[in-house]
């Protein structure tokens, strides 16, 4: 949560684990009217203005579906993400906050060839990341084995620090139960 309030770091939070007071959601003006990381975008807000508290204990289970909003708008999603971490540093420097479109054509189609080139292998790793979890939660061997090569392929630094934190968190799990 330091890392929120002193970098801009994103606090990964779902809201249905989220608890709150009305006046705090009031002051911040709610929900942006983004088709996909509206969340996302909400809770850094929230974090960035008023903190949070965090437990390390598991409060609830997150389900990955192949047809949500997430998967169905995944380019969307990774740059929302960008979008926000940049909106956290902006009202610092005395800037206004940007919208979706703008932040696309900010981290995508105004980047020179080998930063766009780059900033699509990254988010195509993500990408793979995500459809590889899902497939080994749908016991689809065959497709976990080509999304993890695949991610692997293209940053091999993600899928390390990817089960550095499935460590961490089987760790967990057993100090829980």
């Amino acid at each position: 949560m330091q890392e929120v309030q002193e970098n801009g770091a994103l606090p990964w939070v779902f809201p249905t684990a989220l608890v709150l007071e009305r006046q705090a959601i009031l002051e911040i003006g709610g929900f942006l009217d983004w088709k996909v990381g509206a969340d996302t975008e909400f809770i850094a807000r929230l974090a960035h203005k008023h903190g949070m508290l965090a437990t390390k204990m598991p409060l609830g289970n997150y389900r990955v579906l192949g047809n949500s909003l997430t998967d169905k708008y995944w380019l969307d999603k990774r740059l929302v993400i960008d979008c926000v971490k940049e909106n956290q540093l902006w009202p610092s420097h005395g800037e206004s906050e940007l919208i979706l479109t703008e932040c696309r054509e900010m981290f995508f189609q105004n980047l020179p060839p080998l930063k766009k080139l780059n900033k699509l292998r990254v988010i195509a790793a993500t990408r793979f990341m995500r459809k590889s979890g899902e497939s080994w939660l749908n016991r689809d061997i065959l497709s976990t084995l080509v999304y993890g090569i695949a991610t692997t392929a293209l940053n091999l630094q993600a899928t390390v620090h990817k089960i550095q934190w499935m460590k961490y968190q089987k760790r967990l799990n057993q100090e829980f139960n």
